[in-house]
């Protein structure tokens, strides 16, 4: 479990973007990270990750009596992430991503399963620049599972997207999600993963709400989302 206790955070110099913030996810649950531009969706992303100190409160994994920081557990894919790539090929980039893997790169299998997982034997000799934003997109994806988190955290997957990319990306979303990991993402398209979303945290300044009750979904544009309907 990801447990959150009373979080708050702001830029250097820079006001409150969200304080008292408390939330607890299971190993498996999907949390979708809503609001309007500058409410903190990369801000909570990037504190979770370990890239910002926040101002207050704790960041746990694990259960009672076995807690732990999960900066060695998490892995970041930031807005573009397509364009982040290291390797000139898709299996340079698979191979660096796994050098740091608890197993290291030599453990047998990891990549092969990866490959075959994620349907990438086909451009695995293909140059990442000669690659489709819809397919950088599954690489990436594909390379930051190399790593083994327990936490995965992305922003805005969809952008850039046509419509059989981001339907293949909720595809890959609904596995990771029944394979156990623990999955947030921060959207400006709820409707795209409403189906698979155990978790919402909704915010805006100086306000949060974190719910898994479908019903609190109404208040999407109170807080400057899109509504489902």
């Amino acid at each position: 479990m990801l447990k959150i206790v009373n979080l708050s955070f702001g830029y250097p110099g820079g006001e409150e973007l969200f304080g008292s913030l408390s939330a607890e996810m299971a190993a498996g649950d999907l949390t979708f990270v809503g609001g309007a531009n500058g409410c903190g969706k990369s801000a909570f992303l990037g504190v979770l990750a370990g890239l910002w100190e926040p101002r207050g409160g704790e960041i746990l994994w694990g259960t009672a009596g076995e807690r732990e920081l999960i900066k060695d557990s998490v892995v970041l894919l930031p807005q573009n992430f397509d364009r982040y790539l290291l390797g000139e090929t898709v299996q340079e980039e698979m191979e660096l991503a796994r050098l740091g893997a608890p197993g290291g790169p030599g453990e047998p299998g990891v990549l092969e399963a990866l490959t075959r997982e994620w349907e990438l034997g086909p451009l695995y000799g293909a140059e990442i620049a000669s690659l489709s934003v819809g397919q950088r997109k599954r690489v990436a994806l594909a390379s930051a599972l190399a790593s083994e988190p327990r936490l995965l955290l992305l922003d805005e997957p969809f952008a850039g997207l046509d419509w059989g990319g981001q339907l293949t990306l909720k595809g890959d979303l609904r596995r990771l999600r029944a394979e156990g990991l623990t999955v947030v993402l921060a959207s400006h398209e709820p409707q795209m993963v409403a189906d698979l979303t155990d978790n919402w945290l909704l915010l805006k300044r100086g306000e949060y709400l974190f719910t898994s009750d479908v019903r609190d979904l109404a208040r999407l544009p109170e807080f400057g989302a899109r509504p489902l309907a």
